[in-house]
């Protein structure tokens, strides 16, 4: 018996609701038009409107109004700050490499993969203990090639000369022997 009641009291609301007409329905608020100043009679009028009732809320959810879009995206316009490049190797592996090898000096590497500049190169620092290089393709040769590849191959052993090292990234650039 009391779910027809509430069940007629909700069709007699929806009959109720203007659909066509210019009012607002409760939560609901009005678009501004693009170019006018608009009023502020128009936010108050639909701040001061009643809640809407439970039923309209499990028919028909209010969509998002535009004026809340766009706030949105007002505040996501600021930049992001700039990351940190991620490190390429661990802390300690970049002590032992520039203990062990000084920028100018030569060294054994193993291409280990390909880049869409270069190449990482893999160089034992003894033991177990393996500090991953950068050879970009600028100082493959003279003149470069267009692809690491062309000159250098997966799991091929090379001599390389250490150009600079970034301890920021953790990561030493090299050139071709």
């Amino acid at each position: 018996q009391r779910a027809k009641e509430v069940v007629a009291e909700a069709l007699v609301e929806g009959e109720e609701s203007p659909s066509s007409t210019n009012e607002a329905r409760p939560g609901r608020r009005r678009r501004r038009r693009r170019g006018g100043s608009g009023s502020s009679g128009e936010a108050a009028e639909s701040k001061d409107a009643a809640p809407a009732s439970a039923s309209d809320e499990a028919t028909e959810p209010p969509p998002a109004s535009k004026r809340s879009r766009n706030s949105k995206k007002a505040a996501q316009k600021e930049p992001a700050p700039p990351k940190a490049p991620e490190p390429t190797n661990a802390p300690l592996a970049l002590v032992s490499f520039v203990a062990t090898f000084e920028v100018g000096s030569t060294l054994e590497g193993t291409v280990a993969q390909f880049t869409s500049h270069g190449a990482m190169v893999d160089v034992a620092l003894g033991g177990e203990q393996v500090f991953r290089c950068y050879a970009p393709t600028e100082r493959l040769g003279s003149p470069p090639p267009s692809k690491a590849r062309d000159v250098l191959t997966r799991g091929e052993t090379g001599t390389f000369k250490v150009v600079a090292i970034d301890p920021v990234r953790r990561v030493a650039e090299l050139e071709l022997a």
